[in-house]
Formats: C-alpha cells, sequence, structure tokens
C-alpha cells in the first residue's frame, strides 16, 4: 500500500515516532515541540515538572515502545530513540492540554496548523504508543487535572475530523480502555458511539429528553442503512451479467475489434481502388477524361451505399464537361 500511494502514510508538516525521525521537510515544527518540552519540565517555575523521573520512565518503557513497530525501529540508536519519546509525547500532551483551555498558555500554537496537525497525529506511520503517552500524562499531571482523562482530551482533539457534533463523553470508557495509538482510539470511538447512545435510547423512552435524543440516533442508522442498500446496489450492478457484458462490449469491441474492423475496411476500400485501375490500361486510349475513371473508382465501394443520387448527377456533370 505504501509503494502505491507513499503519500498517503506520510505526514504534512510534523513528524511523529521513529519512521519519519530527522526528515528535512518536517524539521520546521521541530522547534514547536522543543518549546513545548522546555515550557514543561521547569521546576523552578509554576507547575513545572521535573525532567529525571520522565527520562527514566522513558527508559524503563523503550524496549515495550519498540515492539510497536514492525522493524523495532532498529534505525535508530537507544539514546535517540529514547530522547525522542518525551520529546513528542510533551508536545502532544500539552497540545491535547491547551487546546482544552483555548490556547491561553501556549499562543506560539495557531490555529491554522490544527487541521494538519490533526490528520498528521492520526496517521498510521506516526504514532506513539498510547502507554507511553499515558506514562507522561501521569507524570506531568496537575492537582486539577485528577479526573481528566488522556483519553477524552484526545478524542476531543479528533473528533472534528468527524465534522459532527457528537458529544466525545457519551463514549463509553471501557470500550476505549486497552487502545494501542490514537488511530486505534479513533476507531473505536466511531464504532462504539452509535451503538453505545442507541442502547440508551432504549431503556430511557420515557423522557421527552431522551425521547428527543437522538430521534437524531434513528435518523443516524436511517443514513446508514440508507447508504449500506447503495453500495448494496452498486455492487449487484457492476456484478451483474449486463455490466459485464456492456464492459466487455465496450472495452473489447469497441476499442480491440473496431480498430481492426477500420484498418480492415480501409484495407478492402484501397484494394477496391485498385481493382478499378486494372480496366484503366491507358487512359490515353479512352474516350473518356482520365479522372472520370479516377473518381469513378475512388467513389466505387460508397456509390449504392450513401452517394448514389449524388454521385449520379456528379456523373453526369463531368460526362458532358467531356463531351
Amino acid at each position: 500500500m505504501l509503494a502505491v500511494q507513499p503519500n498517503a502514510y506520510a505526514p504534512t508538516i510534523i513528524s511523529i515516532g521513529p519512521y519519519h525521525l530527522g526528515h528535512e521537510r518536517l524539521q520546521a515544527m521541530e522547534e514547536l515541540k522543543w518549546k513545548f518540552f522546555h515550557c514543561l519540565f521547569r521546576p523552578n517555575q509554576p507547575n513545572g515538572v521535573e525532567l529525571d523521573p520522565a527520562m527514566k520512565a522513558m527508559e524503563d518503557l523503550e524496549q515495550d515502545a519498540r515492539r510497536c513497530y514492525w522493524d523495532n525501529a532498529e534505525q535508530h540508536s537507544k539514546h535517540r530513540f529514547v530522547r525522542m519519546m518525551p520529546v513528542n509525547g510533551c508536545f502532544i500532551v500539552e497540545l491535547l492540554r491547551e487546546l482544552k483551555h483555548n490556547f491561553q498558555c501556549a499562543p506560539f500554537v495557531k490555529r491554522w496548523m490544527l487541521p494538519t496537525l490533526r490528520w498528521d497525529l492520526i496517521m498510521l506511520e506516526n504514532q506513539l504508543p498510547l502507554f507511553v503517552l499515558q506514562k507522561l500524562f501521569e507524570l506531568t499531571k496537575g492537582s486539577e487535572e485528577s479526573s481528566t482523562c488522556l483519553e477524552q482530551l484526545a478524542l476531543c482533539f479528533f473528533n472534528p475530523l468527524l465534522q459532527s457534533q457528537r458529544d466525545v463523553r457519551a463514549v463509553n470508557a471501557q470500550g476505549i480502555q486497552n487502545t494501542l495509538l490514537f488511530l486505534d482510539l479513533f476507531r473505536k470511538s466511531i464504532l462504539l458511539l452509535p451503538i453505545n447512545l442507541s442502547r440508551g435510547l432504549k431503556t430511557s423512552k420515557t423522557s421527552d429528553s431522551s425521547n428527543a435524543a437522538e430521534e437524531g440516533i434513528d435518523m443516524m442508522w436511517s443514513m446508514n442503512l440508507i447508504y449500506a442498500k447503495v453500495v448494496h446496489d452498486m455492487n449487484t450492478c457492476c456484478n451483474g451479467s449486463y455490466a459485464w457484458f456492456r464492459a466487455r462490449l465496450v472495452h473489447h469491441y469497441f476499442w480491440v475489434a473496431g480498430i481492426s474492423t477500420l484498418g480492415a475496411t480501409i484495407v478492402v476500400y484501397f484494394s477496391l481502388i485498385q481493382t478499378g485501375f486494372v480496366f484503366v490500361e491507358d487512359p490515353k486510349n479512352l474516350n473518356k477524361p482520365f479522372y472520370y475513371d479516377l473518381i469513378r473508382c475512388v467513389i466505387l465501394p460508397l456509390d449504392h451505399l450513401f452517394f448514389s443520387k449524388i454521385y449520379n448527377e456528379y456523373k453526369n456533370k463531368i460526362y458532358m464537361y467531356s463531351i
């Protein structure tokens, strides 16, 4: 799949994880990562965090993190891999926090970056294991974040990709446990949200508000059924005998056989012209001009098909001219 469409797996502005680490075209965002990193690990400042415990935790998680990649990220040394995890991970964790606070504490994050960052951070080959992010989140959590969940922060961040007004708090916390990375989390949230809300709808039909909520769910399921029917009808049409016959007719006969037929027609046409000239051994000895027989030979194949009336009139004019 990567060989067919490599750009679909390449981040646009930021690299996360080992696969795109150090790429020159992504270096502009490295400065932003380090800004987040230095703002977070400042023990002498308010809300500052000690760096040593975080680095020790990353060293302990190194082997488990490497096993999450198909090649164990063997292209990177231990030192580089361990350093990559907190720099990348703290950027993500702080980005999710700043979004919750409307970026009041980090003015260097521009809003135009957000759509591209969302797509980059959800790419398959641009991921950090979620247990690494969870560990950094716990080590850097403030007292006011005791009830904050990293998964819910992440879902709030990625929710605009769906272009819907869904409430991510309705996603069952049990259903998003044991997720491997953000892409897995995002996928499970899509699968779980309609199911859990529809179950809640069935158990709470007595209240007016529940009845109103989400009729919307019924509409959503109806739309899904409509789309499923459209896909089914398209597959049925494409796999039917008529579609197969029409495709064969267009691709084979209209192109291959059609071109062959055209070529054969041209050959036959000039063969008829050559045959006509067999009867014209010496034009000087004929009573009629040479161009009369030439025109007659050329028009001969089409005489009785298309131009019999026109040709007869033209022939009479030529004859009168020759006399």
